[in-house]
């Protein structure tokens, strides 16, 4: 309701007319007419009874502070006959209907319960769904679905939207969500934790990032405006010495560049220079763009020479950091941090692909580690994608009966066998499989594997003999190169095991995952084996 109908609704009900305290007793209730009916016939009932005459909008409000809202209601609720549930009881029944068949909105109630029921950045709570569920990833579907649900309000504002709930939606999401189990209730706080902190570093240099904006626009000096501004916050805040103040200088520098004042130009790329080699060290990628940066304007000025050493000192820089990202790519990988391993290759990927063009073989390989790191993230199509790349440049450079082309054919499988498509991992499992044969021998380990592989896809199509036969000539194979105690004989027993059990030879599938065990308990790999079961059971 618009807020002067509200006051009159209250006063109108309550008989009670003090139009100051009307107006905030309204604005409580979020100006829902509902809530306004019962909040008025609750009063003057209340005040009917002459040992509570002087109960007063005060009074009801203190009421509502100390989480009895309910108790409020229940006249409305029994003395009208046409609508006989109160407006908690009807606003439950929404949210609980609406966080059950919506996973964007129940994230969204959950958020907001941790906030008061004041105006909070759309944004921000995008962000939240997006750290917190990994299945919903496309932020224009959840700021859509967010804003079609009617429990909640929006309000637009110059720094964007931003959005809130009616008071009793949000008691009513406190209640439901207290009675979450304490592990779901910690997930919550640390999401939204995660997701402001993210919003405030992302937006901590707003005016920088306008002035990039206006910069690529052409708007130069509405650009250097909004980089000075930056500068001067960024100064104040962190002082002369802080990176985020190097880039600013760096930003500066640009606009400089594009407004003809190269000598401006030089003293900015100086000063983020300074700050970069005493904070990151001589041989961080940022100290190899503030060469370059420098390399440009010495080349602008005609200066050739300064600028070739500049050039070469960023080239050294970046020489070096492609064969660190690479092998800290390797390293967080191997530790199972996948996320940071996933950065490394991005960085890699991106000087190999400048330095070494988009048909190189070192590229194919990057594109095949971060293949790899996509699919253990779960994002199977990029995954695909980056092999698919791979694979074009080795056919092309390497010829299709190269070892590095059977060992994509051999991840596509992988990749084809968890997306579900059975058939096609088999086929890339039968090439590769080829290709190992031809050139390494019928007894090399990736022989093996690449049985295993068909073996563990012919489980998965129910062709049991077939999968008994390839698992058996991997286990041979395994026990004679890698020993009685390796990881991939255990995994192979885990195999037959399985295979046996589909088969009903329940005895012989217990000896099979006895040895298994038996393996994994002496690696301390208990883990591994519980994997292994359920990837193919």
């Amino acid at each position: 309701m618009e807020p002067q109908d509200a006051s009159s609704l209250l006063a109108k009900l309550s008989a009670i007319v003090n139009s100051e305290i009307e107006n905030e007793v309204a604005q409580a209730l979020d100006y829902q007419p509902l809530a306004l009916a019962s909040a008025a016939t609750y009063i003057r009932q209340v005040r009917q009874n002459k040992a509570t005459s002087n109960f007063g909008w005060k009074d009801y409000l203190n009421k509502l502070d100390t989480g009895q809202r309910g108790t409020t209601e229940a006249i409305h609720a029994e003395t009208n006959p046409s609508y006989q549930k109160s407006m908690t009881a009807a606003t439950t029944l929404a949210v609980e209907r609406q966080m059950t068949s919506d996973r964007v909105i129940d994230h969204t109630f959950r958020f907001l319960y941790l906030c008061a029921p004041q105006p909070l950045s759309l944004d921000i709570v995008i962000n939240y769904i997006l750290n917190v569920d990994e299945e919903i990833k496309d932020k224009e579907t959840i700021s859509m679905r967010i804003q079609r649900c009617s429990l909640l309000l929006f309000e637009e504002q110059e720094t964007g939207v931003y959005i809130r709930v009616h008071q009793v939606v949000h008691d009513v999401i406190s209640t439901v969500i207290t009675d979450l189990p304490e592990i779901q209730r910690l997930q919550v706080v640390n999401g939204a934790v995660r997701s402001f902190t993210q919003f405030i570093d992302e937006n901590k240099s707003e005016d920088s990032n306008l002035g990039t904006v206006h910069r690529d626009l052409g708007e130069l000096q509405q650009a250097k405006e909004y980089h000075d501004r930056a500068l001067d916050i960024l100064l104040e805040k962190l002082g002369p010495e802080h990176v985020d103040v190097a880039r600013t200088y760096n930003n500066l520098g640009s606009v400089h560049s594009k407004l003809g004042e190269p000598q401006r130009e030089k003293e900015c790329h100086d000063r983020a220079l300074a700050i970069l080699l005493k904070k990151l060290g001589p041989e961080h990628v940022d100290v190899a763009t503030a060469y370059s940066n420098l390399g440009t304007v010495h080349r602008n000025l005609g200066e050739l020479q300064q600028a070739k050493e500049y050039y070469d000192r960023a080239l050294d820089i970046r020489l070096k950091s492609l064969d660190l990202s690479i092998n800290l790519g390797i390293v967080h990988s191997d530790l199972g941090e996948l996320q940071q391993a996933k950065e490394f290759y991005d960085r890699a990927l991106a000087i190999r692909l400048k330095k070494l063009g988009p048909e190189h073989v070192d590229v194919a390989t990057t594109y095949s580690n971060l293949a790899v790191e996509h699919s253990a993230l779960g994002d199977q199509q990029q995954a695909k994608d980056y092999h698919d790349r791979a694979l074009a440049i080795y056919l092309k450079k390497l010829g299709p009966e190269h070892v590095d082309v059977a060992r994509v054919y051999n991840n596509l499988g992988h990749i084809h066998s968890k997306l579900g498509d059975q058939q096609q991992a088999k086929e890339y499992y039968d090439r590769a499989l080829a290709i190992y044969l031809k050139k390494l021998g019928p007894e090399h380990v990736d022989v093996a594997r690449a049985y295993n592989n068909l073996g563990t896809v012919h489980i998965k199509l129910g062709e049991l003999l077939q999968a008994k036969e390839y698992q058996d000539r991997a286990l041979a194979i395994f026990l004679k190169k890698l020993g009685l105690e390796h990881v991939d004989v255990a995994t192979t027993y885990c195999n037959l095991g399985t295979i046996h059990i589909k088969l009903g030879k329940l005895l012989q599938a217990k000896e099979y995952h006895d040895r298994a065990l038996a393996i994994f308990l002496k690696r301390s790999d208990l883990s591994m084996l519980m994997s292994q079961l359920f990837s193919i059971i």
